[in-house]
């Protein structure tokens, strides 16, 4: 069934909405939806810019569930409300919204959903009970009965993670659970049984862009041999153990050089090729290869990192258009903006003013 966005209902099928969070409010946690006032009221909340939400409707139009996430901070997604129509529980609705959710907060650079839930209806052994002496043992003993929020959650592969006693009152904890987003992902330094591994990545991962495979591959064959104080690493899907882990990600980084107006040489790094397997991309593998290939960076002093790239993107890790420094590309006709520069070294900034260059592998 289709979903669609909060702000694509009519005036009428939000009010049906309202009526929905209203009676599974009153199903499960009464004083969360008292009235429908308050349904409305939590509606709106879901149409702030910080929200991501999505109504399911029937093929009639009409409204069955709704769910919403936003984003807490790092890599941490909080999912809440999910509602149902207590008339259509049990078909696989709430599951369906969860599961396009989960999908979309992945797209998005998420690591871990959390979910919280009460226990109104004292369906768990955690109320009524004092909490605060040892809630460690309390979430390793829990009794949780068949209908409770926490079973549907754990049928997803949520896990209990944490409690706030006394958080809606004497005795009525908020039970937290989290689930990680995606397969985890390893990062590690490159070894040379990784070679056609990464060759049929770079090969694949370019091929599937914008400006298609242009001897990225070979270029990365070439810098390794002549480039011993790279520094290259890979990122792979660790799975259960035992298993043969899946390499998704490769970045890296080769000396470069700048050539000062006033006759120094001051040697740093290029960044250059960033690649992540097509299924994994938009997943933050990409963020994280190039953020630990920086870090990596700075703990050798090194002074700079030039990139050649999207403007749109490299300057979160720090990176600025390289011209408004006074370092001068050194290819013709690259676009200003698309030419930039970290500078590592704040006590150098300022001072790197000349021409570019890379290693010249990149050239052969």
């Amino acid at each position: 069934m289709p979903t669609v966005g909060l702000d694509e209902l009519t005036t009428t099928q939000r009010e049906q909405l309202a009526t929905i969070l209203l009676r599974a409010g009153r199903q499960h946690a009464p004083e969360w939806i008292p009235d429908l006032a308050a349904a409305r009221e939590e509606l709106e909340d879901a149409l702030t810019p910080e929200v991501h939400a999505r109504v399911l409707l029937d093929e009639s139009g009409l409204p069955l569930g709704f769910a919403a996430v936003r984003h807490l901070y790092g890599r941490l997604w909080e999912l809440h409300p999910l509602v149902v129509d207590p008339a259509a529980q049990g078909r696989g609705f709430g599951r369906s919204l969860v599961t396009e959710l989960e999908r979309w907060v992945i797209d998005h650079d998420g690591l871990v959903m959390w979910v919280s839930t009460s226990d109104e209806t004292r369906a768990t052994s955690l109320t009524g009970v004092d909490l605060h002496a040892d809630p460690l043992e309390a979430m390793r003993t829990l009794e949780v009965e068949a209908g409770h929020a926490i079973r549907f959650w754990q049928h997803l592969g949520y896990r209990l993670v944490g409690l706030a006693p006394d958080a809606e009152g004497h005795g009525r904890p908020s039970i937290q659970l989290a689930k990680r987003m995606g397969p985890r992902v390893a990062l590690r330094p490159f070894v040379e049984a990784d070679a056609p591994a990464v060759h049929e990545l770079v090969a694949s991962s370019f091929a599937a862009g914008e400006f298609g495979h242009q001897g990225e591959a070979a270029l990365v064959e070439r810098l390794r041999a002549a480039c011993p104080d790279r520094i290259e690493l890979v990122a792979e899907i660790v799975e259960e153990e035992g298993s043969a882990p899946a390499l998704i990600g490769h970045v890296l980084l080769t000396p470069a050089t700048l050539h000062l107006e006033r006759g120094e040489t001051v040697a740093g790094l290029g960044l250059a090729p960033v690649s992540v397997a097509v299924a994994h991309q938009r997943r933050g593998v990409g963020k994280r290869l190039i953020s630990d290939g920086l870090g990596l960076a700075r703990r050798r002093a090194c002074p700079f990192v030039l990139v050649l790239g999207t403007p749109d993107y490299y300057p979160r890790f720090g990176f600025e258009q390289a011209s408004t420094l006074g370092v001068a590309c050194p290819y013709p006709g690259v676009p200003d903006e698309a030419f930039m520069i970290a500078v590592l070294d704040p006590s150098r900034r300022g001072a790197l003013r000349g021409r570019a260059a890379y290693h010249p592998a990149f050239d052969e």
